[in-house]
């Protein structure tokens, strides 16, 4: 099992999303424990003047300021373990995605493996999908449509002239 997941990175994906989760939550604690300890606001003391906030607010606001800082190093840790190579068809991963020449990891060539920008969009932007699975999970809970008993010839049956006997 460790061989089949191995080209995965579970253990790399999984400390990616707890690390977001458990060090906003644990700085989060940190931080309304320094605000209540006051030592913030020593260290800050014009920061209650220029926002006119209370501890509470100067947590949050702390918090948030951090977050916004610490996200992107999140997102850079996402974008390499949460990587689109991982799907790529095996010979544009081979050839770094171009035909041949080129190893993989080029930059540039990578993007073209996965088809040109316009392809992409198109297919994002599609519903089709959403529709059919749409269809698919309310099919059955929605009322049947009542089935003909005898089926009645249409409009152009009734107006094809019959040859006679």
């Amino acid at each position: 099992l460790q061989k089949e997941l191995k080209p995965m990175n579970p253990v790399g994906k999984f400390f990616a999303v707890k690390a977001v989760v458990f060090f906003s939550f644990w700085q989060s604690l940190a931080i309304t424990a320094l605000v209540k300890m006051n030592v913030i606001q020593d260290l800050l003391p014009d920061f209650y003047k220029l926002f006119e906030t209370n501890p509470e607010g100067l947590a949050a606001t702390t918090q948030d300021f951090l977050i916004c800082l610490e996200m992107f190093v999140f997102a850079l840790v996402h974008h390499r373990v949460f990587s689109y190579r991982e799907f790529l068809p095996e010979e544009a991963v081979r050839t770094g995605g171009k035909g041949g020449g080129g190893a993989a990891g080029d930059g540039d060539s990578d993007v073209s493996a996965a088809g040109d920008f316009g392809h992409s969009l198109r297919a994002m932007l599609d519903l089709d999908d959403v529709w059919r699975d749409t269809r698919g999970t309310l099919r059955p809970i929605l009322p049947r449509k009542p089935s003909p008993v005898a089926r009645v010839p249409g409009p152009a049956a009734a107006s094809t002239p019959r040859s006679p006997p």
